[in-house]
């Protein structure tokens, strides 16, 4: 009896934990859905405030430099040891010094290299370097006891520079080849973008472009611009994985009575990267960047004001925008701002007129005039060695310079030290957009006006002291580039061809191209460059194939500093950082887009 009781008591349990079981199944399903239809409505709250989209894209390139001029490995020995302090020593009678301690050339250094060096003596007397003796002792003899007293040590006076840049300009550069086999990279790039009503939006942009294997974000300084991170391309150039604010601004528009006709103004981190005609590059639809890209491809921190006329204007969406950006601050988080010296700010100012755009021929023109530009921009880099001056008498000009070695590979700041002058810039482009294909012709224009040396003391001592001027001289220069370009469609297929040439003095602002070699758009020489767009899932998957030739004719494309030198008649001064005569640039990446 009592077994019978037990057995009733254990089904009537099973019971109770069975009933109580699914209720709490019955209520985790009803958290569950609650929970869905919950995140539902908070996502689609979000969505209705803030839109999201994504570009990722990795890349492969194979780049091969061919026809780099740098100064010979004895020279470049010299320079190395010269930074050292260790070209000229303390010498002995009996190491051929005229009386101990003098200071001699180093003889290890004179011993590997004696063959080369006997040509280079009399360079260095034509320089001022050795003073020839009317007995008739050899010039080997002079230098090797007499020659380093007081040159080649680490301190150099303002009056001798010239003397130094004279025997580097009787070097003659050597050329070589080099090539990087294979260079990977991502880029992410996180657009959003909230319409808060027909009048006011924001947009903006997170980017992170970085180069597989770097974590440092630094570069060694290699004669281009590219080469330095500052705030016009530190979205834009590949380092190293943290997120930088690529461009974030606000746009209020007032309609007039419900049409077309519209006026707007904006604040902010400009989208003045990626601009016409750079969408067929990129594979987009449209345009990601307001100014013309022939001209300006460059971050900056602004605000512009516009007036669009609408359709129903004399000629078809005429629209007109005034615009202005701040190239460089200099009187906040620099050392001019903290003392007497004084580095006016750079300030950019123009328009953009669209005249005509039906959907099938656009024309527009892009003017802009920089006031004030300095000789450089705040940035940091890896240099081989710097050179600093000072000024004891407060005449303006440096008394002595020094010259030291980076030993350390050591981050460097870099500045403006003072005003070179001003710039006119100006494009126009015509396009063309069919069934078939897409055509376009772009011609671009620069005018510098040059008024000011740089204090900077590497540039005094490169002689690159000007805007495109060197030397001391104060020069204007008138510089033109042409641009164009057609892609051909097949299917959801585009393949382009573009063709660029940048004359000796054209300038531009286009050191956030991207690119990693550097701005094709400000070679002084030609460019010639094919892609291919081949849609792999959609057209939000697609894979492109390109390939580039940059062929040089003048040094310093892209940088405002020197005057422009034929690659054809460098010496080694100019040589100083490598010089590349043409590269071969060919990629294969792979896009997502949502």
């Amino acid at each position: 009896m009592k077994f019978y009781k037990l057995l009733n008591g254990f089904i009537a349990s099973l019971l109770i934990v069975s009933v109580v079981f699914a209720g709490d199944k019955k209520m985790e399903e009803d958290i569950d859905e609650l929970e869905d239809r919950v995140s539902k409505v908070e996502i689609k709250a979000a969505k209705d405030k803030v839109n999201f989209d994504i570009d990722f894209r990795t890349r492969y390139d194979y780049i091969d430099y061919q026809d780099m001029s740098s100064l010979p490995q004895w020279a470049s020995t010299m320079m190395t040891l010269w930074s050292f302090n260790r070209l000229v020593t303390p010498g002995t009678q009996a190491m051929g010094a005229l009386n101990d301690g003098d200071l001699i050339f180093n003889p290890q250094f004179m011993g590997a290299y004696q063959n080369i060096l006997g040509g280079m003596f009399q360079p260095m007397a034509e320089a001022g370097f050795i003073n020839p003796d009317p007995n008739g002792t050899p010039l080997y003899q002079i230098a090797m006891n007499d020659l380093g007293v007081p040159y080649f040590t680490n301190v150099m006076t303002g009056s001798d520079i010239a003397k130094y840049q004279a025997l580097f300009q009787g070097v003659t550069p050597e050329k070589y080849d080099k090539t990087n086999k294979a260079l990977w990279t991502n880029r992410l790039r996180l657009g959003f973008d909230s319409e808060f009503d027909k009048h006011l939006r924001f947009a903006g942009r997170l980017s992170m472009y970085k180069a597989w294997g770097d974590a440092t974000g630094f570069r060694w300084f290699n004669g281009q611009m590219s080469s330095m991170n500052m705030d016009g391309n530190d979205a834009s150039i590949p380092t190293d994985d943290k997120v930088r604010i690529d461009r974030a601004y606000f746009v209020y528009q007032n309609n007039v009575l419900d049409t077309d006709y519209h006026w707007h103004f904006s604040f902010g981190r400009r989208p003045a990267t990626s601009g016409q005609p750079n969408q067929h590059r990129e594979n987009w639809k449209n345009a990601a960047g307001s100014p013309l890209v022939h001209i300006i491809n460059w971050q900056f921190d602004g605000a512009s004001l516009g007036i669009n006329f609408g359709e129903d204007f004399i000629l078809p969406n005429h629209a007109f925008k005034l615009c202005y950006g701040k190239g460089y601050e200099g009187g906040w988080g620099n050392s001019a701002s903290y003392s007497s010296a004084e580095t006016k700010d750079v300030d950019m100012m123009g328009f953009i007129w669209q005249l005509y755009n039906d959907d099938t021929f656009n024309f527009v023109t892009n003017y802009a005039y920089g006031a004030g530009i300095t000789d450089g921009f705040a940035g940091t880099v890896i240099t081989p060695f710097t050179i600093n001056g000072i000024d004891i008498n407060g005449d303006g000009g440096y008394d002595e310079y020094y010259f030291t070695a980076n030993d350390g590979g050591y981050v460097s700041r870099f500045e403006a030290r003072s005003v070179i002058g001003d710039m006119h810039l100006g494009t126009a482009l015509l396009s063309y957009e069919g069934e078939r294909f897409n055509a376009f012709v772009s011609y671009a224009f620069s005018k510098t006006i040059a008024d000011g040396r740089s204090q900077n003391p590497m540039m005094q001592f490169m002689g690159t002291d000007g805007f495109l001027n060197s030397y001391g001289n104060q020069e204007d220069r008138t510089g033109n580039s042409l641009y164009a370009g057609v892609i051909g469609k097949f299917g959801n297929h585009r393949v382009g061809f573009e063709y660029n040439q940048g004359s000796k003095y054209w300038f531009n602002f286009g050191g956030a191209e991207d690119s990693p070699i550097a701005s094709k758009l400000a070679v002084r020489g030609k460019v010639y460059e094919a892609y291919w767009h081949i849609p792999l899932h959609t057209d939000r998957f697609f894979m492109t194939l390109a390939g580039t030739l940059y062929d040089y004719d003048y040094t310093n494309s892209g940088n405002p500093m020197g005057e422009p030198v034929k690659i054809s008649e460098l010496n080694g001064l100019d040589s100083l950082m490598p010089v590349v005569d043409k590269v071969k640039n060919f990629s294969v990446a792979f896009n997502y887009r949502y």
